[in-house]
């Protein structure tokens, strides 16, 4: 890079081309995610020198730049960030091209770098705590660019604060910035789909927010492996779950597992569809969980016995009322051949069937009056046969395929499935989970998939004998699940 002289070692050597791309974008906020290991950090801290030289000099011929660095902890600051730096920036120096001045009470690093043009890097480095930080932290620094290390591991409302201090610093005579850029760069092992890191690039892609995807490592075009065993990606992994392996080793965003699983069965890459779910030419059965927090899902089902769900319903603060409009709404613009009453039907929580005391109305009966479509309770709530009724759709191949596929837009099911939905662990035990689901903002999605499921007539025979899955369902129930069965003899299908 610089390679001034003999005396400063600045010779780097970019470890693969999706690093050399994150180097070369002149995006305003961009992030490098890998597997471990794969040298995010290392590229962040010539990213930083990288862009001091590259600060217009001033009349004086210095180059200006003030960076703040953000890490989890002070601790893992010192593990992970300092010994990279200090490798690059030496702690303390003297030598008249290369001035250092580590301020270790304050987290300050003053650097003076001579460049062969004659001009002068002049850096002020601010490393910062983010389990420390407030708004009093970033006060009176006027910075230019910011990275965060390990993004993900730091909460968004540290680097939003922090992002207030940037483009503040060079100033001209007048006082205004007059930096040539000024940003944010980040490094990150893959985060959770649910965390705001994964939320903001892919809903910020058009404002500049860039992020650079490098490969698994176990892939032949792996990144920064010199200086690591031939089988370092591999042995990392015996003893490892699945989900460790994807973000660890394979760089694949994941889903943080906070339980017990209560679905192993699941199987990201085989139930999730990776192709948009068309509608079939079959009925609709919509599963419904009421309550302040409603969900529905949307089942059908082909005429090989394959379930499909299509679409989902997830609403904050509602009442049944607007979870019939959102169930009309959404048949009428995800199924637009199902016009008539007829096509759907809609089986809930029994608790459902239970009158308010405020105007003796239930669930279901507001349900039913709003949408204009069949609605009925579950044949049980027993939550052994709605879990099992779950398990054999899952478990279920149909001509060698999976018996039971949502759409990917089906976000909080697939969350659910992928950890969120589980059993909690007691605390203070060693190992030991609650024996009934967590209730949390992804079981109610979850509890309505249950109701569609035996809706549909999935496991009822346990259902049949008394036993830890219910007791024997009313002839009525089953009577109305057999005539649905038998009309969807009727209708056209589609995969």
């Amino acid at each position: 890079m610089f390679n001034q002289n003999a005396v400063f070692d600045f010779n780097y050597t970019v470890a693969g081309p999706v690093i050399r791309e994150f180097h070369e974008t002149t995006a305003r906020v961009r992030c490098l995610q890998g597997p471990v290991g794969s040298g995010k950090t290392t590229a962040c801290v010539w990213e930083v020198l990288r862009r001091a030289g590259m600060q217009k000099a001033d009349k004086s011929r210095r180059r200006k730049t003030k960076w703040i660095v953000i890490k989890n902890s002070y601790r893992q600051m010192w593990l992970v960030v300092m010994p990279l730096w200090f490798k690059v920036f030496p702690r303390n120096s003297d030598h008249p091209d290369f001035k250092t001045h580590f301020k270790e009470d304050k987290m300050i690093h003053s650097i003076e770098l001579l460049l062969p043009d004659g001009t002068v890097i002049d850096m002020e480095v601010y490393f910062i705590s983010a389990d420390r930080a407030n708004e009093e932290t970033f006060k009176g620094i006027n910075a230019t660019a910011i990275w965060v290390c390990e993004a993900s591991d730091v909460p968004s409302g540290v680097i939003n604060m922090a992002t207030t201090r940037w483009a503040r610093y060079p100033e001209d005579d007048k006082g205004d910035y007059c930096g040539t850029w000024h940003g944010m760069i980040m490094d990150t092992n893959p985060p959770d789909y649910d965390d705001w890191l994964y939320k903001m690039f892919a809903e910020h892609r058009k404002d500049g927010w860039i992020i650079f995807k490098q490969p698994s490592g176990l892939s032949p075009q792996a990144e920064n492996m010199r200086g690591k065993a031939a089988t370092y990606y591999q042995d990392l992994m015996p003893g490892k779950s699945q989900a460790w392996i994807d973000i660890f080793v394979h760089g694949k965003e994941g889903f943080t597992l906070e339980g017990k699983v209560i679905f192993p069965e699941w199987n990201d890459d085989i139930h999730c569809s990776r192709n948009p779910i068309r509608p079939l030419h079959s009925q609709i059965i919509v599963g419904v969980d009421y309550g302040l927090t409603p969900g529905a899902i949307f089942l059908q089902q082909d005429p090989a016995g394959r379930i499909v769900s299509p679409a989902e319903i997830t609403l904050e603060n509602a009442g049944v009322v607007r979870l019939a409009d959102a169930i009309k709404s959404t048949i009428a613009r995800r199924f637009p051949d199902h016009t008539s009453n007829d096509d759907v039907l809609i089986y809930g929580d029994p608790a459902g069937n239970n009158r308010s005391a405020n105007d003796e109305k239930a669930a279901i009966e507001i349900l039913r009056a709003h949408t204009g479509y069949r609605c009925y309770a579950a044949p049980t709530n027993g939550i052994e046969t709605r879990l099992e009724a779950v398990r054999r759709g899952l478990t279920r191949l149909v001509d060698g395929k999976p018996g039971f596929i949502i759409d990917s837009e089906c976000k909080m099911l697939r969350k659910g499935f992928n950890g969120k939905y589980h059993y909690r662990k007691i605390k203070g035990t060693d190992g030991r989970f609650d024996d009934v689901p967590n209730k949390n903002e992804y079981s109610h999605i979850q509890d309505a998939l249950q109701y569609g499921l035996l809706g549909m007539g999935q496991a009822r025979e346990l259902m049949q004998t008394p036993s830890k899955f219910g007791a024997q369902q009313s002839d009525h129930m089953w009577n109305d699940i057999n005539q649905r069965l038998a009309k969807e003899a009727d209708w056209r299908y589609s995969w």
